[in-house]
């Protein structure tokens, strides 16, 4: 699992949380979503390995970034996009270890 795959399956899920609200993003809201998703996937990784101060700031940039799409006064944008964060990253973790216990049956 990559940055890449993890941020493009953020980008689904929130896509997928947000439904018809999607039309309305513009190319611009959907560049600050993937820049979004981006750095959210990159923290995902850092915080399995470093627990610093420094991950709350970047989770602020994030959240300041995410206030800023057109949609954000129709519901919780920073709710929706770390639970879209979340399922990523759960199906991105269950995927690895099915792998990892695929080749421990081998």
């Amino acid at each position: 699992m990559d940055v890449t795959k993890l941020r493009n399956d953020i980008i689904a899920s929130f896509k997928e949380s947000i439904g018809e609200a999607w039309k309305d993003l513009s190319t611009a809201d959907k560049k600050i979503l993937e820049e979004c998703a981006k750095d959210a996937a990159k923290l995902h990784f850092k915080s399995l390995t470093d627990k610093s101060p420094e991950l709350d700031i970047e989770i602020k940039i994030v959240n300041a970034s995410l206030s800023n799409l057109t949609v954000a006064n129709r519901f919780n944008i920073k709710k929706v996009f770390w639970q879209s964060v979340q399922r990523a990253a759960t199906l991105a973790l269950s995927f690895l270890m099915k792998a990892a216990l695929a080749s421990l049956a081998v």
